[in-house]
C-alpha cells in the first residue's frame, strides 16, 4: 500500500514516503490523486487582493491605473481609487470647493434697503416718562415693530448716552399700544424737544449688528449619493468703526459662488452647502443650500434661530481620494482603508460607514512603504516591504502591533488571509547567487517561512544586467478559502538582453499544509491532465541506495484515463497507459533493469483518480 502526499523538492531519497517530487495540476482528496485547476486571475482588478471592494451600497471601487505612468499601468500599479461601473471610471467622492475669495460686506443704503422710523415730543420739567408715536420719515403713523432697529435719542438734536435713559414698547391693549414708551433717568428741567430713531429694513434678516468675526464653510453635496466634500473655510470681520460709520448694521454678501466645471462634470447636480457659526457659538450650522451649477449672488440672511444641521465634514481630508500613489484598498470593521505606496507610507481610514469622509487625523504613517493589505480574522495586516503591523479595534480605537519579522522584501498585494492564517510571499536578492524566495504564514506576533520544501520553484528566473527579475509576477488568489495560489514566471536568459519565460502557479493546501504547482500548457493526449511521481525507492528494501535489480511488476488502483511511468535513476523504462469506467486495480510488467533507485510518475487527464499503487515483489 502507498499514499500520497504533497511537493517536496527537497533530496528525493529522503523525502517523506508519501511525499511527491513532482506535482502538478492536482490535489489530494480523502486519499486519492486527481486532476484540479488552480488558475490565477489575469485582469487588472482580480489578479491581486486589496485592488478592488465592493461597498454596501453596491459601488465598487478599484485602484485605477489608466491614468497614471506607464510603468504603473498595470494590475501591481500604484493608481487612484476610482468607482468603476462597467468599463465607466468616476470619481469617488466629491472634490473640496476652491478657496472663495467672493464674500465681502456691505453698508445698507437709505432709502433703498431701509427707512427712518422716527418719534418726537416736547420734554415737560420735572416729567421722567413719554409715551412716544412713531412715524415714518416724520410723516406717517406706524406701529413699532420687533424687527426696527434701534438707533438712538436724542435731546434738543444731541444724542444721549444709552446709560441715561430706556425705552420699551407699550402693551398690547392699552392706550400707549404701537407706541415707545421712553424714560429718562434724569427729568428734564426745560420742555426741550426729545426724538427716538428707530430703522425699519426691507430685509431686516441680512441684518448685522454685532462687531465681530464671522465664519463660514463652504462644501458640495451631491443628493443622488449623499457625498459631501470636505469644507473649504471662509472668514470675514465687520468692526465696530465699520458699524458706526454707516447705519449701525451691515450685510455679507456672497457673489458668484458657484461650483467648479470639473465638479459639474461629474456631478451635475450638485448644491453648494454654506455653513455659519451662530454669534458666540463654536459648530458651523448650515445656513443656505444652493443650486451648484448657477451663479449664487446673495446677501447671508438665515438669522442664528434658523441656523440648521451641523457640518457633518468639518477637519475631513479628501488627500486619499486625490491620491494618485495608491497601492491597496479594503473594507475593514466598515472602514475603508486606502494605502499609498512607494515613499508615501500612509494609511488612511474612513469614519464608519461613510465610506468617502477621511477625516485628516485618520491615518497611520509606517517606517517603509506599504504593499499591501489584508482583513485578517478581527484585525487588519498592513504589508510594508520590511515589517508586518497588526491594527487591532475600530474606529476611533485602533491600535497598532508589529510581527516579529525582518527578512526580505514582501512582494505587492500578496497578502491573504486564508482559514485564519495570514500568507504572503517575499524574496531578497538581486543575482543567482543570492537569490532567495519564500512564502510566509503570520501566526500572531511572529512569522515563519515554509516555502523551503518548494525552493527550487520559488528560486526560478535570472537575473541579468539591463532587465529585472519577474520570478514573483505579484499575482495571487486564494480558491476554496483553502489554496492559497500564487503566480511564478521562469525566466530564461537567452541572450544579452533577452529571455523566454515560462508561467506556473505555486499552490499550497491550507488543510494538509502541502505544495503543488500548477501548469495548465501540460496535456495528455490533447487533454488538460496532472502530473505526480513518487519519492525514489530502492527495489530489495535496503535503507542504502545500490544497483538493485528489479524484474518484477507494479499495480495501480485507479479509474478513468491514465498513464503511469516507471523510472530507474530518473529515466523512463516502462510507460502503461489504461483507461477504465471504474474503480479497479490495473498492473503491468518492468522491464528487467537494474538501476540505484526507481520511481513512479502518474498522469491523467481530469475525472481521473488514482487511489493507491504498490510493487510485485
Amino acid at each position: 500500500m502507498a499514499g500520497f502526499g504533497y511537493l517536496n523538492e527537497g533530496n528525493p531519497f529522503n523525502i517523506g514516503d508519501t511525499e511527491s517530487q513532482e506535482m502538478y495540476n492536482c490535489r489530494i482528496e480523502r486519499g486519492f490523486i486527481e486532476h484540479s485547476e488552480f488558475a490565477v486571475p489575469q485582469g487588472l482588478y482580480d489578479s491581486t487582493p486589496s485592488r478592488s471592494v465592493t461597498l454596501p451600497s453596491g459601488k465598487q471601487l478599484v485602484v485605477d491605473t489608466t491614468g497614471a505612468l506607464p510603468h504603473n499601468q498595470s494590475y501591481a500599479g500604484l493608481g487612484t481609487v476610482r468607482v468603476k461601473s462597467g468599463e465607466t471610471f468616476s470619481r469617488f467622492g466629491i472634490k473640496t470647493p476652491s478657496n472663495y475669495s467672493g464674500i465681502s460686506t456691505y453698508t445698507p443704503d437709505y432709502p433703498t434697503d431701509f427707512v427712518n422710523i422716527t418719534g418726537v415730543v416736547t420734554a415737560v420739567p420735572g416729567q421722567a416718562t413719554y409715551s412716544i408715536q412713531l412715524q415714518v420719515d416724520g410723516t406717517t403713523n406706524i406701529n413699532y415693530a420687533d424687527d426696527f432697529v434701534f438707533r438712538y435719542v436724542t435731546f434738543n438734536g444731541l444724542q444721549l448716552s444709552a446709560d441715561s435713559y430706556y425705552w420699551f414698547a407699550g402693551a398690547v391693549g392699552s392706550t400707549d399700544a404701537g407706541k415707545i414708551i421712553l424714560v429718562l433717568n434724569t427729568p428734564p428741567a426745560s420742555p426741550y424737544l426729545i426724538g427716538i430713531v428707530f430703522h425699519k429694513y426691507t430685509y431686516p434678516a441680512r441684518i448685522v449688528k454685532q462687531p465681530g468675526l464671522y465664519f463660514y464653510a463652504i462644501t458640495h453635496h451631491d443628493p443622488s449619493t449623499g457625498w459631501e466634500s470636505p469644507p473649504v473655510f471662509n472668514q470675514i470681520e465687520i468692526s465696530e468703526a465699520y458699524l458706526n460709520a454707516g447705519p449701525g448694521t451691515a450685510f455679507i454678501k456672497f457673489t458668484s459662488l458657484k461650483a467648479s466645471a470639473e465638479v459639474l462634470a461629474l456631478f451635475p447636480n450638485v448644491q453648494i452647502k454654506l455653513y455659519r457659526i451662530p454669534f458666540g457659538g463654536s459648530e458651523y450650522l448650515l445656513a443656505k443650500t444652493l443650486t451648484g451649477s448657477i451663479d449664487n449672488t446673495f446677501y447671508d440672511d438665515t438669522p442664528d434661530l434658523n441656523l440648521g444641521s451641523i457640518l457633518p465634514t468639518e477637519g475631513n481630508t479628501d488627500l486619499p481620494l486625490e491620491s494618485q500613489q495608491v497601492i491597496s484598498i479594503i473594507t475593514h470593521k466598515e472602514s475603508l482603508f486606502i494605502a499609498l505606496g512607494d515613499d508615501s507610507r500612509i494609511l488612511y481610514y474612513s469614519k464608519p460607514v461613510e465610506h468617502d469622509q477621511f477625516p485628516a487625523q485618520n491615518f497611520f504613517l509606517f517606517d517603509y512603504p506599504i504593499v499591501g493589505l489584508a482583513s485578517h480574522n478581527e484585525y487588519l495586516a498592513v504589508l510594508t516591504t520590511k515589517k508586518v503591523y497588526i491594527i487591532y479595534g475600530s474606529g476611533i480605537g485602533l491600535t497598532v502591533g508589529k510581527v516579529d519579522y525582518d527578512a526580505g522584501l514582501i512582494a505587492r498585494n500578496t497578502g491573504q488571509s486564508i482559514a485564519g492564517r495570514l500568507f504572503a510571499m517575499w524574496s531578497n536578492g538581486t543575482s543567482d547567487a543570492n537569490r532567495r524566495r519564500g512564502i510566509l504564514v503570520f501566526n500572531g506576533l511572529r512569522a515563519i517561512d515554509i516555502g523551503l520544501r518548494i525552493k527550487d520553484a520559488l528560486d526560478t528566473g535570472t537575473w541579468f544586467t539591463g532587465a529585472s527579475s519577474a520570478s514573483l509576477s505579484n499575482r495571487n488568489t486564494v480558491i476554496d478559502n483553502r489554496f492559497y495560489v500564487a503566480e511564478i514566471v521562469d525566466c530564461v536568459q537567452t541572450g544579452d538582453f533577452t529571455s523566454e519565460t515560462k508561467i506556473f502557479n505555486v499552490v499550497y493546501d491550507t488543510y494538509a499544509n502541502g505544495f503543488s504547482l500548477y501548469d495548465s500548457t501540460l496535456k495528455y493526449d490533447g487533454e488538460d491532465c496532472f502530473v505526480y511521481r513518487t519519492k525514489e525507492f530502492v527495489a530489495s528494501k535496503l535503507d542504502n541506495p545500490r544497483l538493485t535489480q528489479y524484474n518484477k511488476g507494479i499495480w495501480i488502483r485507479g479509474q478513468g484515463k491514465f498513464k503511469v511511468e516507471f523510472l530507474g535513476d530518473g529515466k523512463v523504462l516502462t510507460t502503461a497507459s489504461f483507461d477504465v469506467s471504474e474503480i479497479d486495480v490495473v498492473t503491468t510488467n518492468v522491464k528487467n533493469t537494474r538501476y540505484n533507485s526507481f520511481s513512479l510518475r502518474f498522469t491523467g487527464v481530469k475525472g481521473a483518480k488514482i487511489y493507491d499503487w504498490g510493487l510485485l515483489l
